[in-house]
């Protein structure tokens, strides 16, 4: 199978990068760090049921969406000890919709296209 740029690039960076590693060491929770999502929402109260001693909320309407919810599940599972924010916020939304319009090349290598 042949490798796509976005393929190689992310080999190149796995095996030059410790971070791999360390997100597969046992040690690491996340414990003590504050991470700020900006996404169109999530489901908070399914990431609730699936991570019950997690600490989530969201910074705005927080509308459940399918895409948040599966970025802040594989946050929560790399990282459990996370404070995690979820921010929905039409600045932001508008800001991706610019980018989507202005560099689209970089808008579909960042969402793997």
């Amino acid at each position: 199978m042949r490798r796509g740029p976005a393929e190689a690039r992310l080999a190149a960076w796995q095996a030059a990068s410790p971070l791999p590693e360390l997100l597969r060491s046992p040690s690491v929770t996340g414990r003590g760090a504050r991470v700020a999502m900006l996404d169109t929402g999530a489901d908070i109260p399914l990431l609730l049921s699936r991570h019950p001693s997690g600490m989530i909320r969201a910074a705005g309407e927080a509308r459940p969406a399918a895409h948040g919810t599966l970025v802040a599940d594989i946050l929560l599972k790399i990282a459990p000890g996370i404070d995690l924010t979820v921010v929905d916020d039409p600045r932001c939304v508008a800001l991706m919709e610019r980018l989507q319009r202005e560099k689209p090349d970089l808008w579909a290598e960042d969402i793997g296209e």
